[in-house]
């Protein structure tokens, strides 16, 4: 009875191990082929069917596969690398014959540029004491552009408990026409001349979760990036193998190059994104994989500005000429979704004030942050972008 007993339990195991020794092909169309395979080139792919290990080697072109799944339970991605270098061919041919089209500015462009520029109005005392921590707001520069004929860029405050000053950029289209986004020809350009573009086809995202149930496969296709709603990643893995209770769960997140809004549409175009890799636990916390950076006025003011430049609840502020602190940013669209013709839009952010506190006021939830900064700044409003976490001044 014993030995019948250890016989069954040892083909239960042989059999586990059996249905888990293969490799699975995904295909870019969802189909999944259970295969061991044998050789990958540059162009193709080999491969036996796993129910014919015996049988023919087949060959399929690596254009034809979204990934890999192996038994070891390692993925191996093709798509992402291939759309990124026909991507970069297409819009390279594209712009050797582009021209630039000037739009005019709209008439509530500097009604914009003067609504984050609005001085805060400090609530407290001032003390002649030098304050320790200041607080830094941004405003605009006067000959930035908001607001054309074709589209209208607002800045959103934003926090997600990670950086100062978090905010999104977002792009309102204000045309009877669709308005595509180059990302990979949006720059924020800082003091020092370091820049970065709003695309970059070199990150890709794949993130595992444990305990995932059921066994569907979720391809679904690839989406825009940053499309209409402010959607951040395209789901271009996402795949359950097999059935019953899996092991993980892979999702795979591509930022595309090219935004489309719609008329009257507004999309983000630049924004914090994170996704959970780790959900939290009994003794342990959440563990989140960020899959954008978005944009944050983290001046380091200890390097700018010295103690004394302010006293506590003393209000300084710079003008443009004589900011410490500027930041640039390019916006390239078209109306054309080859961009044989284009526009820039071009606007800059600088530390416009700085607030002197007592002590640092670190708040990690947004509303918690306004009320705190309510309290301090009788007109504060969601167009003041203000560090969140007060800067330290050495005293020389």
């Amino acid at each position: 009875m014993t030995r019948k007993f250890l016989i069954l339990c040892g083909c239960l195991v042989l059999s586990i191990f059996i249905s888990k020794a293969q490799d699975t092909l995904v295909l870019n169309d969802g189909t999944l082929i259970k295969s061991k395979v044998i050789e990958i080139t540059e162009s193709s792919l080999k491969y036996k069917k796993y129910s014919n290990l015996n049988g023919p080697i087949y060959t399929i072109d690596k254009n034809q596969v979204l990934s890999i799944h192996y038994e070891n339970g390692e993925q191996e991605s093709f798509k992402t690398q291939q759309q990124t270098q026909r991507q970069e061919q297409e819009h390279q041919a594209q712009y050797e014959e582009q021209k630039l089209i000037e739009v005019p500015i709209a008439d509530n462009n500097r009604e914009l540029i003067a609504k984050y520029n609005e001085p805060m109005l400090y609530k407290g005392k001032i003390s002649k004491e030098p304050a320790k921590f200041v607080t830094a707001k941004f405003g605009i520069t006067k000959e930035s552009i908001l607001s054309n004929e074709d589209v209208e860029i607002s800045i959103c405050r934003t926090i997600s408990g990670t950086f100062d000053g978090e905010y999104a950029i977002q792009v309102k289209n204000k045309s009877n026409k669709n308005i595509y986004i180059d990302l990979g020809n949006c720059f924020a350009i800082n003091p020092d001349g370091d820049f970065r573009a709003f695309y970059n086809g070199t990150v890709q995202k794949s993130v595992n979760e444990g305990n995932v149930k059921g066994g569907a496969i979720n391809l679904g296709g690839v989406a825009n990036a940053l499309g209409v709603g402010g959607a951040i990643g395209a789901i271009a893995g996402g795949v359950t193998l097999g059935s019953g209770s899996q092991n993980s769960l892979t999702t795979t997140y591509i930022n595309e190059r090219l935004v489309s809004i719609p008329p009257l549409g507004v999309s983000y175009v630049s924004v914090y994104n994170e996704v959970v890799v780790k959900r939290a636990g009994l003794f342990s916390s959440a563990e989140f994989e960020m899959l954008n950076n978005g944009e944050d006025f983290r001046i380091p003011l200890n390097k700018l500005l010295k103690r004394g430049i302010v006293s506590k609840g003393e209000i300084h502020t710079f003008r443009e000429d004589n900011s410490p602190y500027k930041r640039d940013y390019i916006i390239t669209y078209s109306k054309d979704r080859t961009f044989v013709a284009y526009t820039k839009v071009k606007f800059s952010i600088f530390l416009h004030q700085i607030l002197g506190y007592t002590s640092p006021v670190v708040s990690w939830d947004l509303d918690q942050f306004e009320k705190n900064m309510r309290k301090k700044i009788s007109n504060y409003n969601h167009s003041m972008i203000i560090e969140d976490r007060d800067g330290w001044l050495p005293k020389n």
